[in-house]
Order: C-alpha cells, then sequence, then structure tokens
C-alpha cells in the first residue's frame, strides 16, 4: 500500500505575516522584549512632550523644507544660483510674506477685538437657548464652593482660596517672547537645510555600511522629500482657495472683517476635521453678532459647512488619492496625539508627521503591516 501524505489546501495555510510572527514567538521573543518595547516607547513619549520647546522648531524647520527646496532647487537649476543664495532668497520672500499677511490681517483683527468686549451682552441675549444649561452649571459651580469650604473638627471653618485666573489677553502676551524666539530659530534654522542641499543626504549614504542600505536609504529620502513637500504644496493651495471661497461668501453675505475670517479658514483647513469645525462655530457666533436675525446668522455657517463638506469628500480626496491616501482613523489619532504633546503646532504637523511614518512602514519589511493600516 503506497502512503499518501496529507498536506494542507492552500487556502487552509495561515497568511505569511502569521507563519513570521508564530516564527518570531518561537524564536524567543517574550516578556522581556515586550517590556523594553515600552519602556522605549514611554522614553520617546517622555522626550517628545518635555523637550517641545527644542523639538518644535526643528519639526518645523523640518517641513518647511520639504515645502521650499523644490525652490531653491529650480533657482540652482535654471538660473544657475548656489544653494546658500537660492536659500537666502527663498527665506527674504518668506518672511516678506509673512509679515504681508500680519500687516494685511492686523487692521481687521484688531477692530473685531476692540468691538468684541462691547458685543458681548448682546451675545448672550441671542444665545437664550443656553440659559437653562448655563442655569445649571452656575447651580453647580455654587455646590462646588459649598464644598469648598471646610469645616474641621474644632468647627472652624476654612475657605479654600484659589489662585486668580489670568485673561486671556494676558496668557497670550506672555507667551509671546517664547513664540517669537521659537520662530527665529525656526528660520535660522530652516535657512541651514536649505543652504545644506544634499549634503545630509550624502552622510547619510556614507555612513551606511552596505551597497544595499545605501540604495534604501537613498529611495527612502526621496520618497520622503517628494510625497510630502507634493503634499504641503497641494494642502497649501487647497486650503487657500477654501479661505478665498468663504472670505468672497462672506463679504457677499454681509459679514465684516470678511478678510479676516478667510484669512482664519485658511489657517483651521490645516487641521482636519477639527479645523472645519471651529471654523464654522467662529462663523456662527460672528453671524448672531452682525445680523438681526438668526435665521439671517446661520447662512454663512451653512455656506461655509457646504465648502468643507464639499472640498473634504470630494476635491482633496480626488487629488491626494492620486499619490497619498491615509486612514482617516489614523489621522484622528495623530490629531489627539500630537495636539496632546505639542498643542496646536502639533495638530498642524500631525498629518505630514503620520505620511512619513506611513512612508517609513512601507520601506521596511517588519512594519508593512503597520504601512497598510496606515492606508486607506
Amino acid at each position: 500500500m503506497i502512503e499518501i501524505p496529507l498536506t494542507p489546501a492552500d487556502d487552509d495555510r495561515p497568511p505569511p505575516r502569521l507563519t513570521k510572527l508564530a516564527e518570531l514567538l518561537q524564536d524567543g521573543v517574550g516578556v522581556r522584549s515586550f517590556v523594553l518595547t515600552g519602556l522605549f516607547l514611554l522614553a520617546v513619549l517622555y522626550t517628545l512632550y518635555f523637550a517641545k520647546e527644542f523639538l518644535l522648531p526643528i519639526f518645523l524647520a523640518m517641513m518647511f523644507t520639504f515645502l521650499l527646496v523644490p525652490v531653491v532647487r529650480f533657482l540652482k537649476q535654471r538660473l544657475h544660483l548656489p544653494e546658500h543664495i537660492g536659500a537666502a532668497i527663498v527665506m527674504l520672500g518668506l518672511v516678506g510674506i509673512l509679515a504681508g499677511a500680519v500687516v494685511f490681517v492686523s487692521d481687521p483683527a484688531s477692530e473685531w477685538l476692540q468691538t468684541l468686549p462691547s458685543k458681548m451682552p448682546e451675545l448672550e441675549t441671542r444665545l437664550r437657548l443656553l440659559k437653562k444649561p448655563i442655569a445649571k452649571v452656575t447651580a453647580a459651580s455654587a455646590e462646588v464652593e459649598k464644598l469648598a469650604t471646610v469645616t474641621d473638627p474644632a468647627g472652624v471653618k476654612t475657605q479654600i482660596i484659589q489662585a486668580p485666573q489670568k485673561s486671556p489677553v494676558a496668557v497670550i502676551m506672555s507667551q509671546t517672547p517664547a513664540f517669537v524666539a521659537n520662530l527665529f530659530v525656526m528660520l535660522i534654522l530652516l535657512y541651514f537645510l536649505l543652504a545644506s542641499g544634499n549634503s545630509f543626504l550624502r552622510k547619510l549614504v556614507t555612513m551606511t555600511p552596505k551597497l544595499r542600505d545605501k540604495v534604501r536609504a537613498v529611495e527612502i529620502s526621496r520618497d520622503i522629500e517628494e510625497k510630502i513637500s507634493k503634499y504641503l504644496r497641494v494642502t497649501f493651495t487647497i486650503n487657500a482657495c477654501l479661505g478665498l471661497a468663504v472670505g468672497t461668501a462672506s463679504y457677499f453675505v454681509g459679514l465684516q472683517n470678511y478678510i479676516l475670517w478667510g484669512s482664519l479658514a485658511f489657517l483651521f483647513n490645516f487641521v482636519p476635521y477639527v479645523g472645519a469645525l471651529v471654523g464654522i462655530v467662529s462663523i456662527l457666533l460672528v453671524g448672531l453678532l452682525t445680523f438681526p436675525t438668526t435665521s439671517h446668522a446661520f447662512v454663512m455657517p451653512g455656506i461655509y459647512l457646504a465648502i468643507a463638506v464639499l472640498e473634504g469628500n470630494f476635491i482633496t480626496p480626488m487629488i491626494m488619492g492620486r499619490f497619498m491616501t491615509l486612514n482617516p482613523v489614523a489621522i484622528f489619532i495623530s490629531l489627539m496625539f500630537w495636539g496632546w504633546i505639542w498643542g496646536i503646532p502639533g495638530a498642524l504637523l500631525a498629518v505630514p508627521m503620520l505620511a512619513i511614518v506611513k512612508i517609513l512602514c512601507d520601506y521596511i519589511e517588519p512594519l508593512e503591516p503597520i504601512g497598510e493600516f496606515l492606508g486607506s
């Protein structure tokens, strides 16, 4: 009798990734490696959180480098300008654009801030629908004040005095010097990154021992630079068009300071999902302070919502889908993480950082499942 060996069907065989995972587990990947990995992640998280003032200008300079390095290369290839001269020209243009934008928006912003305190009672009157929830909050705060009065066994009442809170203007003024210092450091570092050209890449290639690793390093760096640069350019263009549309609609609807609202819509849209929501709520509050009827106040938020839906569901996916697709769940988690770590600048950097992580995972074989999860 001939014995025929039984082999599992091809459909019953485990996927290659599960096979690799089983092999790793059989090779001794145990509790110790997971503990070390957890400690490493905690150390990275601790460093990112407490080294914000040091790391944030570096990350911002890197993002601006991806955006502006094509301009420096264009000046070098077409006009034969050295990289340090091209970088200086680009930096002068960038500083001029930033200064012009601040001057352009400062007048309507200052006008609005001056008239806002006088309009706050009117806003409270228009928001009568929120009177009951506000009353509940007031009653709860009264109960908290009662609980804050502590009576000791001797019968002596001790009032817990809380430290006075600073006004928003005082908080902004206190943070202005640090913001200016970080901006100055970022601009200086950005110039050196633009002027260095491919020197960092050449040094990285020199450090790698094998030819295969050298080729892989060049491929990864080129892919990151190309995709992030294109992503930033496309995002900047889309957000500029959205801001122009919101500003134009605000003008025709009758909102004052329409330049300010268009500029804010442009800035808010750099934060996916959350930015559009904040912009719509802000426009709604402005409409309640501007127009006599509530129905008229909801016109501009409705237009803003329609523009945001059109941009978020049709225009951006149609353009971005050609070269970069990211999982919406991963984007939202990245927004929460970087927003918690670094605040508003972290939320602005969340999507580019996620795209960089996805590109790295796509090139590193053990991390390919993570790259597939980050993609849509």
